[in-house]
């Protein structure tokens, strides 16, 4: 969710407590990191039709090597598309060349350990993939972009940049706005390497001389293996299980709380519950996942914000239809929960603070359509947003109200079509045992 500023009503104070503690929680781990390997093996790069390719990588090699490969493309959607105005790059399947050095695996072993460890991902159930070669010479460039699940349990990429001799090229990283620039130095006796989580914003800045050959890695997680909880948490832990106290007698508290995820997820990403978690998200769930051992039941899903509307044209839009729920629900250790959907109280349950009125300044829609208005038929829009969140239950009820999005009927324009159905939920475990902690965790 973007950041904007938005006015609600007070709300508890434990749900303050509550948004406070899980977004000062630190993480070991940053979305992006970066290294230089001074002392690094060759790794026997051999290329169908060319041979093998010496380093540091020269003109004359680049020319051979351009002939065999292909324009770069990239992915839009479902579809993948080649346009040098996105993406003006060369590439090489991996089933057209190979890495001869027997020595190159045990290298990348180390590389991708250290790249764990600036990411904050336990390395043991880490491996790094080889997806392509790339190869950059001037005037190559990569807009902003964002990388695509290509393999299960994908959750980030790493770049190994060979031993080659450019200027340009800086690698620019983005996320929840801060921004790291990645610029080796290219003196041509070096591998660089640079790892980040892979929905992470990130472009190749235009090659101003020379040529950049690199290597990509998609780092795969194994679903199998829990990550590992971040330490000391003791103090964290017990904070929060005074705030689920103070919500537990609080009687007209919310049944649940939506905490929204920072990184972005697909539905099949958080699957494998914490261990597909990146970054802070990592960090919060680890503590909620720890605070499940005294009866605290966390569950991670979808949650979902559909709208639908019409007016007499484009500037004079009315919200007819409006749906606000989650699916998709799995625990934290990767156990799927067989909730179909439940139904989101928006002004009440999420954190950060929304307001239904004032929800399209807040968000950045998925999808945002609006069919101009024609003859005696007024304008009609349909809009959607989805992201992967912590569903946290009160320590004080035992059942979900079940509600489905506001009834619309007779909705102008084609408007009603836009909406997904109405959706009912079933179960829903009750919270027992949360010690009555009054423990000062100053």
């Amino acid at each position: 969710m973007a950041s904007k500023a938005v006015k609600t009503k007070k709300r508890p104070s434990y749900i303050e407590s509550l948004e406070e503690l899980l977004y000062e929680l630190e993480h070991s781990g940053d979305f992006a990191t970066q290294g230089v390997e001074k002392e690094h093996p060759s790794p026997g790069l051999w290329v169908n039709g060319v041979g093998y390719i010496a380093f540091p990588f020269l003109a004359l090699q680049a020319s051979q090597l351009k002939d065999v490969c292909e324009q770069a493309p990239f992915g839009r959607g479902e579809d993948t598309i080649v346009d040098t105005s996105i993406r003006n790059a060369l590439q090489l399947s991996p089933d057209k060349f190979q890495l001869k050095n027997p020595e190159w695996a045990a290298f990348m072993e180390r590389v991708t350990s250290k790249a764990c460890d600036g990411l904050g991902v336990p390395p043991e159930a880490v491996t790094a993939e080889l997806y392509k070669l790339v190869l950059y010479e001037a005037g190559s460039f990569f807009v902003p972009h964002r990388d695509t699940e290509k393999a299960d349990g994908m959750f980030g990429t790493m770049v190994i940049v060979l031993p080659s001799i450019y200027k340009g090229g800086d690698l620019v990283i983005a996320h929840a706005g801060q921004t790291k620039t990645f610029g080796p130095s290219a003196e041509g006796f070096s591998s660089y390497w640079a790892a980040f989580y892979a929905d992470c914003k990130h472009e190749i800045k235009p090659i101003k001389d020379g040529h950049r050959l690199c290597l990509i890695y998609n780092l795969v997680q194994s679903s199998t293996v829990l990550a590992a909880r971040p330490p000391n948490r003791q103090q964290d832990v017990l904070r929060l299980l005074n705030i689920m106290q103070e919500w537990r007698e609080d009687a007209a508290g919310p049944e649940k709380l939506i905490y929204q995820l920072g990184y972005m997820y697909s539905p099949d990403g958080i699957k494998a519950g914490l261990s597909a978690l990146k970054g802070d998200d990592r960090a919060a769930a680890a503590v909620l996942h720890e605070a499940e051992e005294y009866g605290l039941n966390v569950c991670i899903a979808t949650f979902n914000i559909m709208q639908a509307g019409w007016g007499d044209t484009e500037d004079d839009l009315e919200v007819i239809n409006a749906e606000y729920d989650l699916t998709g629900f799995t625990t934290l250790n990767g156990t799927p929960k067989f909730y179909k959907s439940l139904h989101v109280n928006i002004n009440d349950e999420v954190i950060p603070a929304m307001v239904e009125e004032d929800l399209e300044r807040l968000i950045d829609w998925d999808e945002n359509d609006v069919e101009e208005a024609t003859g005696n038929q007024g304008a009609t829009f349909g809009r959607s947003y989805s992201r992967a969140c912590l569903v946290i239950w009160s320590p004080g009820k035992t059942k979900a109200s079940v509600k489905a999005g506001h009834a619309a009927e007779n909705v102008p324009g084609g408007a009603q079509e836009k909406l997904q159905s109405k959706r009912k939920a079933t179960g829903m475990a009750e919270l027992q045992n949360i010690p009555p902690l009054n423990v000062d965790p100053a």
